[in-house]
């Protein structure tokens, strides 16, 4: 199905109350002291008595430097308490009281202290890799424009500049938010400079009203991706793959440390136990995992794992010692021993945001580091209930020691569940396979159940037996007009079962259009149901749900459909005489979204496939294997494309009648159709017809 087209932010905004009481200050701003915040009531403008200290938030027509800034604020008597920086980092705030011109400066200082350009410069290069591993096989389509190429070379440029831009002390400050008198706020309103004033006004949070300042807009506000670097706008597509092909293969210098400490586990020491506690030098380490359930006594629900790692400097001296973020990390096994790979990993779960950090023990003293997880994380769909044995991974800067933390059964607290489901046919325009599934608690305690939009999942298959791989999906199911796909809202739902109840909300039941089922490759017939519930984040066995007889009266092969929002068209016609060459063209245009990444096939997004008979050209693909297809073997390899609304790329295959009657078949007229293979389906379509000739 279409990716669509994200939107890349740059600018993170958080608007911010002013503090505990309205935004009025000291009366005495003549000079660059403290202020004092006071009541106010008013609502959206300034108050009319023109020595009432206030506040609001200024908004500049274009960024400014700071003695421009400083120069402003003094002509108007203002002083400022949060300054917004456009370098994406946000703000530096203080305090309402704290207001001062001093914090212009400040302001830069912090910023120059900011680990923040690193992360801007580092996090486009993880994304990529983790989607060159997540992806391995897709690569631009020939001839395309690699939009998002570009977009993370601008990204990973435009943050590496913002060191730079402050030490060279360039224009940063794009608004404030600031204190003073009324009548001085209201000399700065119509200022040139200032293209937005928004006082503050009175906002109800939860029913307790409360002052509040906005944050000003900044300057690319609606500006959904980054500003074109020229230099990167001017590669061509080859250099922009090779710098993308070298970002996922080697780690930039300035992001070697942060790669160590975001993404990278580090040389794994297991060091010997004595007793309960691991010692390395003048440190022990003492590591425990316990079950958490939050819900009362005496209710089955889902739990928690927590582990708690508590380090003793054990020497008569202070140690100090390099530690990096996401300092605990667990791995579970199934044997006592540790032996062999962990059957579950955090560290390749997670993603780690935290900076490094430095511990410091004075003598005997002793810290503790907490991490934990959901039971369900760990008892995945293919990881079976049973005892768990973890170890604890604490991330020193040199190293990481994996020390032993215990050991707890996990079961999926869903025991003692009965489940049971119907099925029928609901005649009609358009006919549907109405399905409900009810689940009943045969214990003899309430059992807690967590779940959400979708959750009833079915499956056909074409044999009572309903063995082997199903032919449908509900998951997978799209509108039968191809305008679109389904999408689950997310939510969760929660409910605790008493003992002896059943229990079937709207959740639990599903009503489906026949032809969504059997669409264009599924033939008319009798089909075998099951299903299964995703309860506590994990997916329960399949049951039976019933059978029935499906059936719908199908045109025959169109020569235009539309999947997954975009319309297909086809076409055959002869390329040339000499020798007779047929030629398929296959229009993709997308008609139902703004924009989307289309992936297809890379050796072979159309198959074209010939026919003796019209019928079964027709019915295709349910009539079954044709007469003959292109002979061309695909790879796993994807070409990505971008489309904007109404915008059409064209797939052409080729084939001379020799090749197409080789040795067996006989000269005559041919029904053509074409399959596109996408990464996600096969769309059938008619491609017309010709008489061919040896």
């Amino acid at each position: 199905m279409p990716r669509f087209k994200p939107f890349v932010g740059f600018v993170g905004l958080a608007l911010q109350m002013a503090c505990s009481g309205p935004p009025a200050v000291d009366r005495s701003l003549a000079s660059d002291t403290s202020v004092v915040v006071r009541p106010t009531l008013v609502q959206g403008s300034l108050p009319n008595d023109p020595d009432q200290p206030f506040t609001a938030s200024v908004g500049f027509r274009q960024v400014l430097g700071d003695d421009e800034v400083r120069g402003l604020l003094r002509q108007y008597s203002v002083r400022p308490y949060e300054v917004y920086l456009d370098i994406g980092m946000g703000s530096h705030e203080v305090p309402a009281e704290s207001a001062s011109i001093a914090q212009i400066a400040v302001a830069r200082r912090k910023a120059l202290e900011s680990p923040y350009y690193v992360s801007g410069v580092c996090m486009p290069q993880a994304e990529l890799r983790a989607m060159r591993q997540h992806d391995p096989h897709v690569r631009p389509a020939r001839g395309e424009r690699n939009t998002i190429g570009r977009i993370t070379l601008s990204r990973i440029e435009l943050a590496r500049r913002i060191r730079p831009r402050l030490e060279r002390g360039e224009p940063v400050i794009y608004g404030l938010k600031v204190v003073g008198r009324s009548a001085d706020l209201q000399r700065l309103a119509p200022d040139p400079r200032v293209r937005v004033f928004a006082p503050a006004e009175r906002v109800n949070n939860g029913g307790r009203e409360e002052w509040f300042v906005p944050g000003p807009p900044p300057p690319n506000e609606g500006q959904i991706l980054p500003p074109p670097v020229p230099e990167i706008d001017a590669l061509s597509e080859a250099e922009v793959q090779a710098r993308l092909d070298r970002l996922a293969r080697e780690t930039l210098p300035e992001c070697r440390e942060w790669h160590r400490n975001h993404s990278e586990v580090g040389p794994i020491v297991r060091v010997p136990s004595h007793g309960r506690a691991t010692f390395l030098n003048e440190l022990s380490f003492r590591a425990e995992t316990r079950l958490v359930s939050e819900a009362p006594a005496g209710v089955q629900a889902p739990v928690s794992i927590r582990t708690v790692v508590t380090v003793t400097n054990t020497s008569k001296q202070r140690v100090h010692t390099g530690i990096r973020g996401c300092t605990v990390l667990l791995r579970a096994y199934r044997t006592l021993a540790r032996s062999g790979a962990p059957v579950w990993d955090q560290a390749q779960a997670v993603g780690c945001m935290q900076d490094p950090m430095r511990l410091s023990l004075a003598p005997g003293e002793s810290r503790e580091f907490e991490t934990g997880a959901d039971a369900w994380h760990v008892l995945s769909d293919s990881t079976p209930p049973g005892r768990y044995y973890f170890s604890a991974l604490f991330r020193l800067a040199d190293q990481t020691l994996e020390l032993p933390a215990g050991d707890v059964e996990l079961t999926p607290r869903q025991e003692g569940l009965a489940y049971r489901a119907t099925s029928r046919l609901a005649w009609g325009w358009p006919a549907e396979l109405e399905t409900r599934a009810t689940i009943t608690n045969t214990t003899r305690r309430p059992v807690h159940i967590e779940y959400g939009a979708c959750s009833l999942q079915i499956r056909a298959y074409r044999t009572p037996e309903r063995s082997g791989s199903p032919v449908w999906y509900s998951e997978r199911r799209q509108p039968a007009d191809g305008s679109g796909s389904y999408g689950c809202p997310a939510y969760l739902a929660m409910h605790t079962i008493a003992p002896g109840e059943s229990f079937s909300p709207p959740e639990f039941k599903e009503r489906i259009p026949v032809k969504e089922i059997l669409a264009d490759s599924l033939p008319n017939g009798r089909y075998y149901f099951t299903g299964r519930l995703e309860l506590n984040s994990r997916s329960t066995a399949e049951f039976k749900i019933g059978e029935a007889a499906l059936t719908m009266r199908r045109p025959s092969l169109p020569k235009t459909r539309t999947a997954d929002a975009v319309t297909y068209h086809a076409r055959t016609e002869l390329a040339s005489a000499s020798p007779l060459t047929v030629r398929t063209r296959v229009s993709a245009t997308l008609t139902h979204a703004g924009g989307a990444l289309l992936r297809y096939s890379a050796d072979c997004p159309v198959t074209l496939l010939a026919y003796r008979d019209r019928a079964r050209r027709d019915a295709a693909p349910r009539s079954g294997e044709p007469d003959w297809k292109s002979p061309r073997r695909c790879g796993k390899g994807l070409q990505e494309m971008s489309l904007d609304r109404g915008e059409s790329r064209t797939f052409e295959v080729r084939a001379t009648a020799g090749e197409i009657l080789g040795s067996s078949l006989l000269p005559g007229k041919y029904y053509f159709a074409v399959a596109i293979q996408t990464d996600q389906q096969r769309v059938f379509l008619s491609a017309g017809e010709t008489n061919l000739t040896r």
